[in-house]
């Protein structure tokens, strides 16, 4: 994405849905948004941020956004007790072309309160128990980003309110493609099987061959790999994405271990924020823990390593 124009965008709006804060919010103004040649003027603003779509806000300055901001502002104080973020950009195919935010600097009534580290990861993410009260406008502001690899463009999908700690995630619409992919693959269930995107936007699914017990956390002896080309899902076990994965399955059937297989962005108890985390536990309690980075699947010090 070339970038074409900077200025600041300025939207009133009225949202009173359980997605977000009870409390009506005012309005939202950015620091820049991309314009696109062939596109309309509008198609990366702020106003993505709050529609449960794919479509998202990119900003608009040269470089990768470092300082870029993002702000909120309220009919009325509200007491803010977490805030959901989806990073990136939600169209999954572009989602490691474009630049993912990193650190995100939080300022409460133009006061510094924290920095959030990101995930990169295009689920939701919930930073909860926050505590913030009497609210009138809250800013995030870009500290560092994760680079794309084809794109300098710095981009946010999602950005969510809860004035309670009690709250259910806003209904959210993918985008067309991930949609068909999903369709064209007759085992897929969000329960079984994580869809993957990998940085040149081609499709990839693990899929566990035995059933998962009732706690969601997925025991099974042996695991198939699928790669989405040309409209059809094939069976790639052995793609080198996934040689670091399947040299400890392997190890355990070979082993007669039945394996526990967890699947899901990082989180507090994990030591990764790079994104996706896969855990492999074999009975002996070592666990393989690895991070998805839209290339292969990596350890927590191979992905430090590589950090670009």
């Amino acid at each position: 994405m070339n970038k074409k124009i900077i200025f600041t965008i300025f939207i009133i709006l009225s949202y009173t849905t359980a997605s977000f804060a009870k409390e009506n919010i005012k309005s939202i103004s950015v620091s820049s948004t991309l314009v696109e040649k062939g596109k309309a003027s509008d198609f990366y603003s702020s106003s993505n941020l709050m529609d449960n779509s794919y479509k998202s806000w990119v900003e608009g300055v040269d470089g990768d956004g470092i300082g870029e901001s993002i702000s909120f502002e309220f009919e009325s104080p509200i007491d803010i007790k977490s805030i959901g973020i989806r990073n990136g950009y939600g169209d999954l195919r572009f989602y490691f072309a474009n630049n993912r935010v990193k650190h995100l600097e939080v300022y409460i009534n133009d006061t510094y309160k924290t920095c959030f580290r990101l995930a990169d990861s295009y689920d939701s993410y919930i930073y909860s128990f926050l505590r913030y009260e009497n609210v009138k406008k809250i800013t995030f502001k870009i500290k560092d980003v994760y680079k794309g690899t084809k794109y300098h463009d710095t981009c946010l999908n999602e950005i969510y309110f809860y004035t309670d700690f009690d709250y259910d995630e806003p209904e959210y619409k993918e985008d067309d493609y991930t949609k068909k992919v999903k369709e064209a693959f007759p085992k897929y269930s969000k329960h079984f099987d994580k869809l993957l995107f990998s940085a040149d936007g081609n499709p990839y699914i693990l899929h566990p061959i035995d059933p998962p017990n009732e706690n969601d956390i997925w025991c099974f002896n042996d695991m198939e790999f699928y790669s989405y080309k040309n409209g059809v899902w094939n069976l790639d076990n052995y793609n080198p994405m996934f040689s670091l994965l399947r040299k400890d399955i392997e190890n355990a059937k070979n082993n007669k271990y039945e394996i526990v297989f967890t699947f899901g962005q990082a989180s507090g108890y994990s030591e990764s924020m790079y994104g996706y985390v896969l855990k492999v536990t074999a009975p002996s309690y070592t666990v393989y823990e690895y991070d998805f980075d839209g290339y292969t699947f990596k350890t927590h010090d191979e992905e430090r390593k590589y950090e670009r």
